[in-house]
């Protein structure tokens, strides 16, 4: 009869005391499970070097995109500190027009209210009128007499354009020797605008 070892032991010899039985283990080679883990262990570091890859490649896509939004915003920026810098000197430009402007009718309503009252005045004649800071005027002036110095102050306050006019002196002049002439000196302060 012939016999088939099933178990894969060697068959013991004859005449030997022992005999020991091995018995196969049930499970995985202990290799193939290490080439698994080690295939599973590789799939997972290649999965993970491919994911940082493409987080690397997806960051430096936004920052060169940031970096271009940056620039272009920086761009806007230059050109909008431009225009507000146009627009304030634009409006520096206009403020000075606009004051010229109402400074220019103020010497010309002053100069014809002055040679209107003049006027209406006998026996006035003004030789020097300026500006003294703000809105006070100093009056030099020659009259024939004290009661025309008086009539001219009271044309001036009927205007309405002068208040707190004052006689700062009136004294004669006695180089005229043929009339009476009275030298005087006001001053007077314009009335403001309302």
């Amino acid at each position: 009869m012939i016999r088939i070892n099933l178990l894969g032991t060697a068959r013991p010899k004859r005449g030997k005391s022992a005999t020991i039985t091995v018995m196969p283990q049930a499970g995985m080679n202990p290799m193939v499970a290490a080439l698994v883990v080690f295939a599973i262990t590789g799939a997972g570091l290649f999965w993970s070097y491919n994911k940082v890859m493409r987080d690397q490649k997806d960051i430096a896509a936004r920052t060169a995109q940031a970096q271009a939004t940056a620039a272009s915003l920086q761009q806007v920026k230059q050109k909008y500190e431009k225009r507000q810098t146009e627009a304030k000197e634009y409006e520096k430009r206009v403020k000075v027009i606009n004051e010229l402007r109402a400074n220019q009718s103020g010497p010309v309503d002053l100069l014809a209210t002055m040679g209107d009252t003049v006027s209406k005045s006998d026996a006035v004649w003004l030789n020097n009128m300026r500006e003294e800071g703000g809105n006070k005027i100093r009056l030099d002036g020659t009259a024939l007499s004290t009661t025309a110095v008086a009539n001219f102050v009271t044309n001036m306050m009927k205007t309405g354009y002068f208040k707190n006019i004052e006689i700062e002196q009136t004294f004669q002049d006695g180089s005229e020797k043929e009339m009476s002439a009275f030298d005087f000196v006001l001053v007077c302060e314009k009335q403001s605008k309302s």
